[in-house]
């Protein structure tokens, strides 16, 4: 049985690139969320083929806070937003993977999905039963201020400074799910 392909991540993790790139392999819409409400878990059946891609987590929340920061902050500091933002988006990496690693039929690791994209692409396509209708990966994420979003959080120019506060706060939650759901990436480094 055909499976339904929807990819589920924490932000700034590489789904849109992952979107774009399942979407014109397989010639037809993927659904891409972010996993805040726990009750689209109820939504999912066992016709849905859940891909979720895990970052470091120091990347991957100094990627959204910047970008965050760089659509929505409005009246407040960048000091007074990051002390508002960071201990929220630290729990939110947490809970995200702490929910995703017990529903997700595939983890990918999200340094690989570029380098191995043929292989990632023929991978769900055997798992899911999707027939690849396109191997030529064309690149069409880019910033889109419709939707705030930045193709590369790099762009903001308070990025490093960002990055550094959140050096600062203590990850170590973060990084004992990131080590655990490590454990469940499937690699394909031979």
């Amino acid at each position: 049985m055909q499976k339904t392909i929807k990819i589920v991540t924490y932000p700034r993790c590489g789904s849109s690139y992952l979107y774009w790139l399942l979407s014109t392999s397989f010639g037809k819409n993927i659904l891409k969320t972010h996993l805040f409400d726990k009750e689209l878990i109820n939504t999912f059946s066992e016709s849905d083929y859940i891909v979720t891609v895990l970052r470091d987590p120091l990347d991957a929340i100094s990627s959204f806070i910047a970008m965050e920061s760089f659509y929505w902050r409005k009246d407040q500091t960048l000091e007074e937003y990051l002390e508002e933002k960071i201990p929220t988006r630290i729990f939110d990496y947490v809970d995200f993977y702490e929910t995703i690693m017990e529903i997700a039929d595939l983890i990918l690791d999200y340094k690989e999905i570029n380098i191995f994209r043929n292989t990632v692409v023929k991978k769900i396509s055997d798992d899911t039963l999707n027939k690849i209708v396109n191997y030529d990966y064309i690149d069409l994420v880019k910033d889109d201020k419709d939707h705030y979003f930045l193709r590369t959080s790099l762009k903001s120019e308070e990025y490093m400074y960002i990055k550094n506060k959140i050096i600062e706060s203590d990850l170590s939650d973060c990084y004992n799910i990131y080590n655990k759901c490590k454990e469940l990436v499937t690699s394909f480094i031979k």
